[in-house]
């Protein structure tokens, strides 16, 4: 039997069990946080939100449409964090510390617990800013390119 579960359902479970100091372990879904966690394969350990979310954090939180995100803190800002995913050049400005639901741990990959005070974590989050870096300059000469390709009419901008 194959039967879908909505994370909606289980956001009172999972509020309960780390409210109450427990761990929660759920697999992930979506490529925003590629390379640490792959579609459907890595899990996370949540636990309690602390009082103080630094940079570097992974955040498991609620946008106002209902929909769940697990992504990074890069900045704070006074109308909330700063957060983007690991594969996305994109920012998300103002996610308030009020719909943070919990805080990433660890995670699992390959059978194998992380826990973010690991030295392999510690250098995986360090080397993000520079893909980060790298990611927006390819973006942008993919962009000037293919504005060149069309002024000139080369037919080269796909």
């Amino acid at each position: 039997m194959n039967e879908k579960f909505r994370l909606a359902d289980f956001e009172p479970i999972i509020r309960e069990v780390v409210g109450s100091g427990g761990e929660f372990t759920m697999k992930t879904h979506g490529t925003s946080m590629l390379p640490m966690l792959s579609d459907g394969n890595d899990s996370v350990v949540l636990v309690s939100v602390p009082e103080k979310i630094v940079r570097g954090d992974v955040i498991f939180y609620k946008r106002e449409n209902g929909q769940f995100v697990l992504h990074r803190v890069v900045g704070k800002r006074k109308d909330g964090f700063v957060l983007r995913g690991d594969n996305q050049i994109i920012n998300e400005y103002g996610v308030g510390y009020d719909t943070v639901i919990a805080i990433v741990t660890a995670y699992i990959k390959n059978g194998k617990r992380i826990d973010v005070t690991d030295e392999e974590y510690k250098k995986y989050v360090r080397t993000l800013d520079g893909k980060y870096r790298a990611k927006i300059a390819h973006s942008l000469a993919a962009r000037v390119k293919n504005k060149l390709c069309r002024i000139f009419h080369t037919g080269a901008e796909k």
